[in-house]
């Protein structure tokens, strides 16, 4: 059996040292001065995505929903909790509410927290994590 290597590419001799290279730009091999190119245009073009307004308790309240569902980010902790959102304000955005929570089960500071649209759409809440209420 033949020893079947990949031959490694040869470098090219007019190839610049890595030394020659600016920041500013990189010039490529064999085609001159009127190839250079700036490396703030290498980088990748960011797409055009939508930005969407974060969600507060004021835009879930104008959809009927009071209540917020509350689940421990702890792995083996798994408690979750329904709360009572009245006493905060319209303007309170949900996912600012995430590091401030505070498992009562653990006393892990940190949880997710979603609205609770069970009573607004007749279901059970998702029990996207199974645990103890």
């Amino acid at each position: 059996m033949t020893d079947q290597r990949r031959k490694r590419p040869e470098i090219p001799p007019n190839l610049p040292s890595s030394s020659s290279i600016s920041r500013r730009e990189l010039r490529l091999p064999g085609r001159g001065d009127a190839s250079a190119i700036r490396s703030d245009e290498l980088q990748m073009v960011s797409r055009n995505r939508e930005t969407f307004a974060p969600v507060t308790l004021g835009h879930i309240r104008g959809h009927g929903c009071r209540r917020l569902l509350v689940y421990c980010a702890s792995t083996w902790c798994n408690h979750r909790a329904n709360l009572d959102a009245d006493w905060l304000p319209d303007e309170t955005v949900i996912r600012a509410l995430c590091p401030r929570m505070v498992c009562t089960a653990c006393g892990l500071i940190g949880a997710e927290v979603r609205p609770d649209w069970s009573p607004a759409t007749g279901r059970r809440p998702p029990a996207w994590r199974e645990g103890t209420s």
